[in-house]
């Protein structure tokens, strides 16, 4: 910081009623009105205004002398003695006059936490002074009032009195927004950007435009957002090359010799396909001018650039030029304060970041901010700051997380999914396929008989795990193991029966981005001594986006599932059993029919 610049400072806390307006009243609540305008002598703006609640902070610099002349020596002494006198609120501190840059000023601003700043001026003539005040606003470091006095005489007491007077009559525009009733206790944001005049967010309510001094911000975490929010005109698209003469289509029509302009009916946003025609070899140059400027300007493909822009060295004959739709450069920062903090947070919107994402499988879709982006693989050029990110693929879980870029550097991001339909069971859900996850299933199967006119139910529960890529086969399929515990009872009006065992299956997975489709073989083994029993199958599945179709031949049957598998976690399915399953459980003797019911499984 600038310590010789905070030391000489008389400091104003002003609890005077001196009627300063520093808000404008409007809908969203009251915003800080933009740096640079006075508003003394305008009726209408002073009708929109509203006091603030809390009084400005006002430092006056001590005098700067812009003459040689001489002047009393003790002159700034007792001018400071005689402030004090008359504003009582003043914290005075020593320091050497001088007149401040406008960054030096910022800093000032932002450290000792100053909305106005006072520069007193003073010119001595041989039978008179001039005194002139400068107001700068703290927020932007610029004059927002100016104010000149005749004096008779610069002794003390006369400068206190005009000061003091400019004080009462301050009615400059300040950008300063108060969350809420500012306390000592109580932080504050300073908030800067290039371009000045982007529309301010914080915690997703609308507080002004930049630059801004935010009050009244309790401890914790806070979003600001800046956006931009302009329309923009092509002002020219040139076209030079050496050596001249060189001849120039536009989207297939002859518009004439380099060095050429636009015409008018073309000037705006588009493509525009350009062919050079020249029996010479030649070097081009395409010049493209906005109003306003930063209007994001492709050539080819290239990396996106903002105009005004012009590019050198072209030696092909042959260029896609596209100026894109005006997208308002929106950026977000997370940001923390703690009590009493003046934190100050400068963002430059147009200095951009490169994400690159990959995922293991490609086509995924990638949205930012809730808007689609495109699909992986993904590069692109973004504004800086926090990004809402979601990856999403037909069959695999979606994987969302804030990401935050910063500005000039490039991000590389990678993502593996995670398959949603997915099981080591024939039997939990409707897919069959494995994954490296607990799932959970159970399962209610009706209206069939075990015995003729003697109706049945079937209750199951199940946990499994698998390992599905345990090994790939020339890169052909992927070859994968599953285990699995469950607990069955069958119960009809004269039996009640219940069994537990183990599953084992052996998967042949071959994955598409249309129709995944999958077999295997396994076996289920109940573990009741007195009643030893086991089933053989070969399963197939198939998937069309979240719908999987699985049917499964058994060594006594066959059972057919149908279900849902869009969601991450939970699956829906309904089943068909034509005995097969049912053979754990009936004795050798007992006939079953064909069993229908539901089926629900969750994956931790």
């Amino acid at each position: 910081m600038h310590t010789p610049y905070r030391r000489g400072i008389l400091l104003c806390w002003l609890a005077l009623n001196l009627s300063l307006p520093v808000h404008a009243q409007s809908q969203e609540g009251r915003l800080g009105a933009s740096s640079g305008k006075i508003l003394g002598d305008d009726g209408n703006i002073w009708s929109l205004l509203q006091q603030s609640r809390y009084p400005l902070r006002i430092g006056i610099l001590p005098v700067i002398h812009l003459n040689t002349k001489p002047t009393e020596a003790n002159l700034q002494a007792d001018l400071d003695a005689y402030l004090q006198t008359a504003l009582p609120e003043l914290q005075h501190i020593q320091s050497q006059p001088r007149i401040l840059s406008n960054q030096r000023l910022l800093a000032l601003a932002d450290e000792v936490r100053l909305d106005l700043v006072i520069q007193p001026k003073l010119i001595a003539l041989e039978d008179r002074h001039w005194l002139m005040l400068s107001v700068y606003s703290g927020p932007a470091g610029e004059v927002v009032q100016n104010t000149s006095h005749t004096l008779a005489q610069a002794d003390p007491q006369t400068i206190t009195d005009v000061i003091q007077s400019t004080l009462k009559d301050l009615a400059p525009s300040v950008p300063i927004h108060d969350w809420q009733q500012p306390d000592v206790q109580l932080g504050e944001l300073h908030l800067r950007t290039r371009p000045e005049g982007m529309q301010v967010h914080l915690n997703q309510r609308a507080v002004g435009l930049t630059p801004l001094f935010i009050r009244g911000l309790e401890q914790g975490e806070h979003l600001v957002q800046v956006q931009e929010n302009i329309a923009y005109q092509v002002k020219r698209i040139q076209v030079i090359s050496s050596p001249p003469g060189v001849q120039v289509e536009i989207n297939g029509k002859n518009r004439g010799l380099t060095p050429l302009d636009f015409p008018a009916e073309l000037l705006g946003s588009g493509t525009y396909q350009l062919r050079f025609k020249s029996a010479d070899t030649f070097k081009a140059e395409i010049r493209v001018q906005t109003q306003p400027e930063q209007v994001p300007v492709q050539l080819n493909n290239l990396p996106v650039q903002r105009s005004p822009v012009s590019f050198q060295e072209l030696t092909q004959t042959e260029h896609t030029l596209t100026l894109l739709p005006y997208s308002a450069v929106k950026v977000r920062k997370p940001f923390s304060i703690a009590p009493q903090e003046a934190q100050t947070l400068e963002i430059n919107a147009y200095k951009s970041a490169r994400l690159n994402i990959e995922t293991a499988i490609s086509g995924a879709q990638l949205y930012l901010d809730g808007e689609l982006a495109g699909d992986t693989p993904y590069t692109s050029h973004l504004a800086q700051g926090q990004y809402s990110l979601k990856i999403s693929k037909t069959r695999y879980r979606t994987q969302e997380r804030l990401i935050e870029l910063q500005p000039g550097e490039s991000h590389d991001l990678f993502y593996t999914l995670t398959p949603r339909s997915t099981d080591t069971s024939i039997f939990l859900t409707p897919t069959g396929e494995l994954s490296g996850q607990f799932n959970l299933g159970i399962k209610y199967l009706g209206f069939g008989n075990l015995e003729p006119d003697s109706l049945a139910h079937l209750y199951g529960l199940e946990v499994d795990y698998g390992w599905p890529s345990l090994y790939q086969f020339a890169d052909t399929f992927d070859i994968g193991l599953g285990i699995s515990g469950f607990a069955f009872s069958l119960h009809s009006q004269n039996i009640w029966r219940r069994f537990q065992g183990l599953g084992t299956k052996l998967q042949f997975l071959r994955e598409s981005d249309s129709i995944p489709i999958s077999a295997a073989i396994g076996t289920y083994l109940s573990l009741d001594p007195e009643h030893n029993a086991w089933v053989g199958y070969l399963s197939l599945s198939r998937n069309f986006g979240d719908f999987a179709l699985h049917l499964g031949l058994q060594t006594h049957g066959f059972n057919l599932n149908f279900g849902y598998t869009g969601w991450d976690h939970l699956r829906l399915g309904a089943i068909v059993y034509a005995d097969s399953f049912l053979r754990l459980l009936a004795e050798d003797n007992e006939s079953s029919s064909t069993f229908y019911g539901l089926q629900l499984g969750y994956s931790f």
